[in-house]
């Protein structure tokens, strides 16, 4: 075979591969092959591949849309914080149980608790919508409360409140050292011993200097009594001697059912209605008693006149005699 067949021959074969080559690798994308096998490659590498610590720094993650499973937490974890948990106990203050939580101090601005028992509650403010049940309660400063209803039923307390380490309150009885209240209603005393100024039912007031005043403040006596403008007094005139009277200018009347017996008036005058004075009674009439009376009853004349009697004494039934004759 002469030497340009050969090299002819060789070119058409060199150009047949060339072209069948050339047509095969149009048919084929190798991009997306070697793009598919770097990635399944770098895949692999990453699924197996151990990084060292810290080779990563978190500021060169995307956390958004992050989440951690529940299911993925477990042990003790410290310094657990988030939006609203901040932890910075040292010791276990925190427990979840099956049956609640507990927790040994709870410091907070506002807690609302479907039920609660504690050994110690300190706190600024208490709202307690139910049944309360202390075994002993110890107030440091003072206990307010706006209103108290059926304190036996709301608040069961098997001992006593103390105050400052002393009783104030048990189930019969207030404690001694309780000297100041605002009681509106206590039932039924027995007994009542009261050391300064008193007012009952804004009538009766008693002082330190042991006088009584009804519907005044201000006694004069050991007992004043007023109603509207009359005064009455009942207390010591001086040494052995005693008052029942007024000092203002009114009259003053002892009566016996409807009659007034005795009238004083602020003048000094004395009026005496029917009086009896050693069992003689004495009357008065314009003409001779007609009456059966006593003998010794003095009835006054009450129209004298020259020649008539001062008045007419009983003999004895009706007779009746004059006297006094006026000259």
């Amino acid at each position: 075979m002469s030497n340009e067949l050969q090299v002819a021959l060789s070119k058409y074969v060199q150009d047949a591969v060339t072209t069948e080559i050339s047509k095969s690798l149009n048919k084929f994308d190798l991009s997306s092959t070697v793009s598919s096998q770097v990635k399944e490659a770098v895949k692999d590498a990453l699924v197996s591949f151990e990084f060292p610590k810290k080779a990563i720094s978190t500021e060169a993650i995307d956390w958004t849309n992050f989440k951690i499973n529940v299911s993925m937490l477990s042990g003790k974890h410290e310094n657990f914080a988030s939006s609203g948990i901040e932890d910075n106990a040292t010791t276990t203050e925190l427990k979840i149980e099956d049956n609640g939580i507990i927790v040994n101090n709870i410091d907070s601005q506002h807690a609302r608790l479907a039920k609660c028992e504690a050994d110690v509650i300190e706190t600024d403010e208490l709202t307690v919508n139910g049944p309360v049940e202390f075994t002993d309660v110890t107030v440091k400063g003072t206990l307010k409360a706006d209103n108290i209803k059926g304190l036996d039923e709301l608040v069961a307390i098997k001992e006593t409140i103390n105050i400052d380490g002393k009783a104030v309150l048990s189930q019969t009885k207030l404690g001694n050292s309780v000297v100041d209240s605002n009681l509106r209603s206590i039932g039924t005393l027995k007994e009542l011993v009261v050391n300064g100024e008193s007012l009952l039912a804004d009538t009766i007031y008693t002082s330190p200097a042991k006088r009584v005043g009804i519907n005044t403040i201000e006694p004069t006596h050991v007992l004043s009594i007023w109603e509207e403008e009359v005064q009455v007094n009942i207390g010591k005139l001086k040494q052995d001697s005693a008052i029942i009277g007024t000092t203002r200018q009114h009259n003053v009347h002892l009566q016996s059912g409807s009659n007034d017996n005795i009238v004083l008036h602020p003048t000094g005058k004395t009026q005496i209605d029917k009086p009896v004075l050693n069992n003689r009674t004495f009357t008065n009439n314009t003409t001779v008693p007609g009456h059966s009376g006593t003998k010794g009853d003095i009835c006054w004349n009450d129209n004298p006149d020259l020649g008539q009697p001062i008045g007419w004494v009983c003999l004895t039934g009706t007779r009746w005699a004059s006297f006094g004759r006026i000259e």
